[in-house]
């Protein structure tokens, strides 16, 4: 199965995203800033990242630089997961190598479709809170 890393400072989030893409089947590795985030991703080399753009120690600005410039993290597919896409940063994370952009707060189906673009695979129903119901997405 695929692996994503999610590199998130908030430990709720971290928990939001670990929760669904383990419903989805996937293998989870989780970083608290950005520095753990570009370690992580040298050693374990993920099938995609999450990426939150504001963190201690490396923004996700920095991660991008630091992973597009290591041959042996350049083509992981990086998705920003970010609140703060205001101003410039939407542009200028797509110029820093992110292939897609969600804004925080976000709805699960969506991030689930999105990584299933990415990554090519089948989606399993995902359960809304709200509905107490499985979707089929």
């Amino acid at each position: 199965m695929f692996t994503i890393l999610c590199i998130e400072d908030d430990a709720d989030h971290r928990l939001m995203v670990h929760t669904i893409l383990l419903a989805q089947g996937f293998t989870i590795a989780l970083a608290r800033n950005g520095d753990e985030g570009v370690a992580l991703a040298k050693a374990i080399r993920p099938d995609l990242i999450l990426l939150d753009l504001y963190m201690p120690r490396m923004d996700g600005f920095g991660v991008m630089k630091s992973l597009k410039a290591d041959p042996l993290t350049h083509s992981i597919p990086i998705i920003v997961v970010s609140a703060w896409l205001g101003g410039d940063h939407f542009q200028r994370a797509l110029e820093a190598g992110a292939i897609d952009i969600v804004a925080k707060p976000y709805d699960p189906e969506a991030l689930a479709v999105l990584i299933q673009k990415h990554l090519a695979v089948p989606l399993k129903p995902v359960w809304r809170v709200r509905d107490a119901h499985p979707l089929e997405i």
